[in-house]
């Protein structure tokens, strides 16, 4: 996934929406973690439901649309992953079969197990979030969202209301239908967990000397899509963690500087202020 992001081309941290339009064979991204990735989601939905999972009765039309959508999808352009078999779809790895179900709960459950990306539904003016799926959050969870809107949603991003808010909300209400759109975002965390719904203001251990094999970059390769019969939007994160150590030096380097253009506050909002400092040290020779 990696190799896809196009945030570590530039040396200077850039606040923007940074939208491009995608086709549809990338809108969504299937690699070998899948199973992978299905087991863990699997097993923090059955632990974590409360935090991780939100349905609401206006979503039965989108979510099922989705499920319909989602299936055509990944026969057509994912054929190394799933095919069909018995009037289901077959993951190809394990032979695991996927039914499509005629309750939307039980469908969007369902989509924890067949995509690696967490999925938000979004509908109205200024884009209000209804519910959906996130079992990979980082250091917020969907419970404390849910029925916010656009603005409200990134109310604790610093600069977001002055940068982008304008932009943003304008934008998603103007989403075409069945032409999705990607987006890149980056953070640092000194764990590999994927679900991660709270803020971490602990300290690391060994604050003085980071090793970049004990922080990761987490990566987030975001779509928007409207659906053409409820014309609600889709909003999907798809998320990659790696450790600097195993990173190219270009990406490193690109990092390195990016981090010391970033304002104090956006650092402290991404969680990296307890170990930034010892991490550009660790980073300043390469």
């Amino acid at each position: 996934m990696l190799e896809k992001c196009p945030l570590f081309t530039t040396n200077q941290y850039q606040m923007k929406m940074g939208i491009q339009p995608i086709g549809s064979s990338e809108w969504f991204l299937l690699d070998d973690r899948l199973c992978a990735d299905s087991g863990q989601k699997k097993d923090i939905l059955a632990s974590e439901s409360e935090l991780v999972l939100y349905y609401e009765p206006a979503m039965q039309n989108s979510v099922l649309e989705l499920q319909d959508l989602l299936f055509d999808n990944l026969l057509q352009y994912h054929g190394q992953h799933y095919c069909k078999s018995q009037n289901a779809l077959k993951r190809m790895a394990d032979g695991k079969l996927f039914s499509k179900k005629q309750e939307a709960l039980s469908a969007l459950r369902q989509f924890a197990e067949i995509v690696q990306e967490d999925l938000c539904f979004l509908d109205g003016p200024s884009s209000t979030l209804l519910g959906g799926l996130v079992c990979f959050p980082s250091r917020w969870n969907l419970r404390d969202k849910i029925g916010k809107n656009m603005a409200q949603i990134h109310q604790p991003v610093p600069n977001f209301a002055s940068k982008l808010e304008g932009l943003v909300t304008k934008y998603i209400d103007s989403i075409p239908v069945n032409k999705p759109v990607e987006r890149w975002n980056w953070t640092m965390h000194d764990s590999d967990e994927y679900f991660c719904p709270f803020p971490d203001k602990k300290k690391p251990e060994h604050l003085e000397e980071i090793l970049l094999e004990k922080v990761f970059l987490r990566l987030e390769r975001q779509t928007l899509v409207r659906l053409p019969k409820s014309q609600q939007v889709v909003f999907t994160i798809r998320t990659h963690i790696q450790n600097l150590a195993s990173l190219p030096k270009s990406v490193l380097r690109s990092l390195r500087e990016q981090i010391k253009s970033m304002p104090t506050e956006n650092r402290d909002y991404k969680g990296m202020s307890t170990f930034v400092e010892p991490l550009l040290k660790g980073l300043q020779n390469i």
